[in-house]
């Protein structure tokens, strides 16, 4: 089965609005899913596969509320709310409100009634089609205060699920296998109390089960490298650049992890380094004749046999 969204005219003063369609296999027609109690204008957002269910935001009112429908291709018409997340609101910012690991759907959410602080939830995608959603843990140590979770894209490995939180002294990394007891900070990489404390960890890498992450720490201010290898209990920072060593392009070669970093103050001269994980084993990738590798960028790269090939 495959869901997507798609304007059909249905409401003609309102050409644009988007609704949740499904096809099934041999995909010669899709169906159109009811989303009961939606607005006039459903727009349904980050739709992410759990188990046999689909996931997704649909407004209710004026507000973007959680849904699940059954995706296991049976022809089910109506959509449901999650049972208790009927008052919660999904967060619209860029990065994924919704991220599956394994048969459970971990949620970046809020209540509608004070206070609205966000945090994670997690749903299991089991049989029942109206299910419940329960908070994993308020990190905030101010109970009235957001834990402002962001998850990322490949942020998951096994059954642990990785995301940055504030705990009111800043935003830092954390893990959780679905407890409140397993979601724990990794490392407080930024603890300078004359700074705002947050070390804003980016771009989450894996090489196999390590994890590779840029990470703001008190000694400079702008990202580091670091790595966590498992089971997460602590990162080690891999570069050390005073000025703005801007820490980018982190891309998982075979056991080892191509990143880009800037060899001035201006960001454009960037060398391309390789690292094992070790600070020994972080350098920089040169040519047979001892010249310094060219500027790299992903989105002009690619991967091949455990080579990777990019254009300059």
């Amino acid at each position: 089965r495959i869901y997507f969204v798609a304007q059909d005219g249905s409401v003609p003063a309102s050409p644009t609005h988007t609704f949740l369609y499904y096809s099934d296999s041999p995909y010669t027609s899709a169906s159109k899913v009811v989303l009961t109690g939606s607005a006039a204008n459903p727009a349904p957002v980050h739709l992410t596969a759990v188990g046999t269910k689909l996931y997704f935001g649909a407004m209710i009112v004026a507000d973007l509320t959680l849904f699940e429908h059954d995706a296991s291709g049976v022809a089910a018409a109506a959509a449901k709310q999650e049972t208790n997340l009927s008052n919660l609101t999904l967060s619209g910012a860029a990065n994924p409100s919704i991220v599956a690991v394994g048969t459970t759907a971990y949620i970046r959410a809020a209540p509608l009634t004070a206070p609205v602080v966000f945090d994670i939830y997690k749903s299991a995608s089991t049989s029942a089609i109206s299910e419940t959603a329960t908070r994993v843990k308020h990190i905030n140590s101010n109970a009235a205060a957001s834990s402002n979770p962001t998850m990322f894209p490949n942020s998951v490995s096994g059954s642990t699920l990785f995301f940055s939180a504030d705990d009111g002294t800043g935003v830092e990394l954390y893990k959780t296998a679905g407890t409140s007891d397993t979601t724990v900070q990794i490392r407080n990489i930024n603890g300078d109390p004359n700074s705002n404390g947050d070390s804003n960890p980016s771009q989450l890498t894996f090489v196999g089960t390590t994890l590779f992450f840029t990470a703001i720490d008190n000694q400079t201010s702008d990202a580091q490298l670091y790595m966590s290898a498992s089971p997460w209990t602590s990162a080690q920072k891999l570069t050390y650049t005073v000025g703005n060593p801007h820490i980018d392009n982190l891309t998982a070669l075979g056991t080892k992890l191509v990143f880009t970093k800037s060899e001035d103050t201006v960001q454009n001269n960037s060398g391309v380094y390789v690292t094992d994980g070790t600070v020994a084993g972080t350098t920089r990738i040169r040519s047979p004749g001892g010249v310094d590798a060219p500027t790299f960028n992903r989105v002009d790269s690619g991967i091949l046999n455990n080579e990777i090939y990019f254009s300059h």
